[in-house]
């Protein structure tokens, strides 16, 4: 918390789960959303000629200027650094058991939150003045991924492995999924913004179909600098906002591409256990995908090429407002089985410290990990995920 705020409005902290993103799931985290991330790099012109030999990963963007604005410096100042590393030195201690989403853990996690809240003056933030909010979760698990290709009109077919190249969970609520060819089409950031007249899909009908996009925003330009805010990451450029779009067009399935630079972290953040759960909410969202998932930076690079182009040529088209989908000369085919498991409920945290305005800073981190792994502590080993960046360093603040 930071003090000098609650002087100036109401300072609301909210605890949250991080649902998918902190279980063992297919989509990122939350600190995806909260952060800055880099936007692609600029792409080479369109007649680069594509090559048989592996392409290298995108390169890195130049470092930002993250000085400080001079206004904050008295509030950062405020921050005790030592008690923080004592919060998440408990929060990622062994006896939370990795705070997994629903379990004794998390109830530990929530009830050491909730004291450290009242000891610095917060007050219950639900309607009825309590702390907590439960809330209702489905668990989704892969258990089995057969079949999964990419097949273009000419050439081999490209076999993806369940994990390393691609990852993935219904929408719904099947316990089964079976796409035999299925059309796909890329839609480039899969945005559409009039308030920056900005429409990926052009009113292109993709009912059925699977899409492919990017995660985050397309790239401020030298003639609009401030375009989807440059360096900072809007809802457009989320994950979950690109999965809604796809559902309100109909899409059968939508696969984001993943590469370090355009989602802020690695690939590995998403498939670290492919096989184990994830949480999402109870009821299936209207328009629910067959599948949700993202390929690798590697796979993408082998999709575009299986279509006569090349990943820095994507990225190029999908950069202009004169962007239209494009029809994939390939079709993607899978076989999947899933186990789905209504009854988890985890709890949100919120608090508030009243302040003299109207006005409200509110702050938000989730506080539920990954939990154990039974498969590690059956062989022996350490399996417990303590989580102490992700995300008890958030909830330290």
């Amino acid at each position: 918390m930071i003090p000098a705020m609650s002087r100036l409005g109401a300072c609301v902290l909210v605890s949250v789960l991080a649902l998918a993103g902190c279980s063992h799931s297919p989509v990122p985290p939350a600190t995806e959303a909260d952060g800055v991330v880099a936007t692609p790099p600029d792409a080479p012109a369109p007649d680069t000629p594509a090559s048989d030999a592996p392409a290298p990963e995108t390169p890195p963007s130049p470092p930002r200027d993250l000085t400080l604005p001079t206004p904050l410096l008295p509030s950062f100042s405020a921050i005790d650094t030592t008690q923080m590393r004592a919060h998440i030195a408990e929060l990622a201690s062994d006896r939370y058991e990795g705070r997994g989403t629903g379990t004794p853990g998390e109830a530990m996690t929530v009830a050491y939150i909730i004291r450290e809240l009242q000891r610095v003056g917060m007050v219950g933030g639900m309607p009825d003045g309590s702390f907590t909010q439960p809330v209702p979760l489905r668990s989704v698990q892969t258990l089995r991924a057969d079949g999964l290709r990419f097949t273009p009109e000419a050439g081999d077919p490209i076999p993806l492995t369940y994990g390393p190249d691609l990852i993935g969970v219904p929408d719904d609520i099947r316990e089964a999924l079976f796409f035999d060819g299925a059309p796909m089409v890329f839609v480039g950031y899969g945005i559409t913004n009039p308030g920056y007249d900005w429409d990926d899909y052009d009113d292109v009908d993709v009912r059925g179909k699977v899409l492919v996009s990017f995660v985050n925003d397309p790239p401020a330009t030298a003639s609009e600098p401030t375009l989807f805010q440059a360096d900072t990451l809007t809802y457009n450029g989320r994950w979950m906002y690109k999965y809604e779009e796809a559902r309100r067009r109909g899409a059968l399935a939508m696969l984001l591409i993943h590469t370090t630079e355009t989602a802020g972290y690695p690939f590995s953040v998403l498939n670290l256990d492919p096989y184990g759960e994830r949480y999402t909410g109870v009821e299936p969202p209207e328009g629910a995908l067959g599948l949700a998932g993202w390929i690798s930076e590697s796979v993408a690079r082998r999709l575009a090429q299986a279509s006569g182009m090349s990943l820095e040529d994507w990225f190029r088209l999908a950069g202009s407002r004169a962007f239209r989908p494009i029809d994939l000369p390939v079709t993607f085919s899978a076989s999947m089985d899933f186990a789905q498991e209504p009854g988890v409920t985890g709890t949100n945290v919120v608090a508030k410290m009243p302040g003299q305005t109207p006005e409200s800073v509110v702050y938000t981190a989730h506080h539920d990990h990954l939990g154990v792994d039974a498969e590690r502590e059956a062989r022996g080993e350490d399996g417990i995920y303590n989580g102490a960046v992700d995300n008890a360093s958030g909830v330290a603040m």
